[in-house]
């Protein structure tokens, strides 16, 4: 059983239609569970930044893996009310993870962004020339820093957790 937080929002439907198609049936974590579903599945409304409650439903439901998609996106908005974003995205992320290691779930995709690069390492027309191992930070946006500072967390607890597998996807714009 795979647990895509945010699997309420554009990428998570997505995604969740994907797994369907693959014949995966996901669980739904979300905080806007209230949406509903074009595929019949019934999302449980949860917020990551409700450890224990988040924790008791990977528990409950033997989740084999997370798709972590659950973050607030707004780069403008991130300028103006930093704490959400460092509380959703990084706060957030980790509560997942802390949460996922407690319940013994060892796979995790995490879906970063391209603004961890940093447009002032490359030039106005930087997205055309970015490469994978690239340098990251000195983000033009909270929202780039906060993905940046979610993924270094990943690599420091899969540093010290043996069966942790974390993926981490840099998605561009999707829509």
């Amino acid at each position: 059983r795979v647990l895509v937080t945010g699997g309420a929002g554009y990428i998570g439907q997505h995604v969740c239609k994907a797994l369907l198609k693959a014949g995966i049936t996901p669980l739904i974590c979300d905080t806007r569970a209230h949406l509903g579903f074009e595929y019949g599945l019934v999302p449980y409304t949860a917020d990551i930044n409700d450890p224990l409650r988040f924790y008791d439903y990977l528990l409950r439901h033997t989740v084999d893996g997370v798709i972590h998609l659950a973050a607030s996106i707004d780069a403008a908005e991130s300028t103006r009310q930093p704490g959400k974003y460092y509380r959703n995205n990084v706060q957030g992320t980790m509560n997942v993870i802390d949460s996922m290691i407690r319940a013994h779930t060892w796979r995790f995709v995490f879906a970063s962004s391209a603004a961890v690069y940093s447009p002032k390492s490359f030039g106005i027309d930087y997205v055309d020339r970015l490469e994978e191992d690239d340098p990251i930070g000195n983000c033009a946006s909270v929202y780039g820093t906060t993905k940046t500072v979610a993924e270094q967390y990943i690599r420091d607890v899969s540093g010290v957790t043996t069966n942790f597998s974390p993926v981490i996807l840099r998605l561009f714009n999707v829509s």
